[in-house]
């Protein structure tokens, strides 16, 4: 049964920017130009060049004082930044759009004959079934050999030239690693069809704004952002009696931490959870942080390219020491058996229990980053083979640490850390990015 078509652009909304020239045509059939400022009813946050994104750590302090909240050196002016033009595809269920999300267009054609067959009732995420397309197709070639050519598998996965480009980048073998060849084509799709549905929900609120339907569009001003002049982002003073913590995510799940727009209304870390199996977790969700701000560029770096026009993003937690010291955190470094055997078995997808049941008595474990993802580890025999080969590298070659806890933790984060929370240009990261302000468009 043929799917209707789903327009990117509600209709009246797309008929004001027509008129307004707004969006223009391009050379690409199904796909129109837009500002991203625009596409998003948000200032581009994320529209500089990225290319020399470790160069520079740079900040100052306005007050001048070496014990200044760390939050101070990061002070927002209200001068508009430079905005960028994009491809967008005008219809959210089609080969276009298919191929927006980083795949070939021969596999963009197969999966959308496949669609186009299926009841509309069967399967209601076009994304989602996608995926799943994909992982039927590319299951027994997928690879996560670190020894091999991906590109000729992501090739047959399906994933375009482009994306393909993007996932291989030299130099970031540790960030790759942690997933396969298939995991990242994923990976790329769910993040650019987040940011897709993004601007159609931006759209329907401009045209119920142009219909009359007195429901209050939110939009926003574009910033920049006061630069500093030379001070260390790793030398910024941290707060008295709190930790630091890092992430590197997409702006649009960061801002999800808020119910509202604006970063208002309830905070809530469960947007950034991880989904099991993970390093020190096989069965259930948790959340991996970073005290290393170099360890989340890094992996912030290498997403860039992946996630397309979602752009990428770090975000800074301060979260208070009586929160993290409530209960004594448990430590697991490399080599030791109990770091060994917990890796092992949730990279695995077991249970700890009766295994390393001192890992499930703790609400927050501290220790090294593994990298490989299930298959890496189903492949191994016993725990005892868990090597050197399996932790994360900084570029320094010193080993990444993390935060993992659990949801007792996240809801005191919760209650506290919602004033403590900063996200942090992927492209500037001696700025931050403030709540923007509301505007109207029409």
């Amino acid at each position: 049964m043929s799917q209707p078509p789903r327009r990117t652009f509600s209709g009246s909304d797309e008929a004001a920017l027509r008129t307004r020239r707004n969006i223009t045509p391009t050379d690409n059939a199904g796909m129109i130009r837009i500002s991203r400022r625009r596409f998003q009813n948000s200032s581009s946050d994320d529209s500089e060049d990225a290319t020399a994104l470790l160069e520079s750590f740079a900040l100052s302090s306005p007050s001048g004082s070496a014990n200044a909240d760390s939050a101070s050196f990061l002070s927002p002016v209200t001068e508009p930044e430079r905005d960028i033009m994009i491809e967008i595809p005008t219809n959210l269920h089609s080969e276009t759009a298919l191929q927006y999300l980083g795949l070939s267009p021969a596999a963009a054609r197969d999966i959308m004959q496949a669609w186009t067959n299926l009841n509309s009732e069967d399967f209601a995420d076009f994304c989602t079934f996608a995926k799943d397309y994909l992982e039927n197709r590319g299951a027994s070639i997928d690879t996560d050999d670190y020894r091999s050519d991906w590109k000729p598998v992501l090739r047959r996965i399906g994933a375009s030239e482009k994306l393909i480009e993007a996932i291989c980048q030299p130099g970031y073998d540790e960030v790759r690693l942690t997933k396969t060849a298939l995991g990242w084509v994923k990976e790329a799709m769910e993040v650019r069809w987040e940011f897709l549905l993004q601007g159609e929900e931006a759209s329907r609120q401009r045209a119920r704004q142009i219909e009359g339907t007195n429901v209050p569009i939110q939009s926003f001003h574009a910033f920049t952002y006061q630069v500093g002049s030379g001070t260390s982002f790793d030398t910024i003073p941290t707060p008295a009696g709190e930790t630091v913590l890092w992430k590197a995510t997409t702006r649009i799940r960061a801002g999800n931490m808020w119910s509202n727009k604006l970063r208002q209304g309830e905070f809530d870390v469960q947007s950034l959870v991880s989904s099991p199996p993970t390093d020190f977790n096989g069965w259930s969700k948790a959340y991996y942080w970073t005290p290393e701000m170099q360890g989340a560029i890094f992996y912030m770096k290498y997403c860039r390219a992946i996630n397309h026009h979602a752009g990428a993003c770090l975000v800074r937690l301060s979260v208070p020491n009586h929160i993290i010291e409530k209960e004594p955190a448990y430590i697991l470094r490399f080599p030791s058996e109990d770091f060994k055997k917990t890796v092992f078995f949730s990279r695995s997808g077991q249970s700890l229990k009766k295994k390393v049941d001192i890992v499930l008595q703790h609400r927050l474990l501290i220790g090294d980053t593994a990298k490989g993802n299930s298959d890496v580890f189903n492949k191994l025999s016993k725990w005892e083979e868990v090597g050197e080969q399996h932790l994360v590298k900084l570029p320094d070659g010193s080993r990444m640490t993390q935060y993992v806890f659990d949801d007792d933790v996240a809801d005191e984060i919760n209650k506290h850390c919602a004033n403590k929370v900063h996200l942090v240009k992927e492209n500037r990261p001696d700025e931050y990015l403030p709540p923007l302000s509301p505007a109207r468009h029409y």
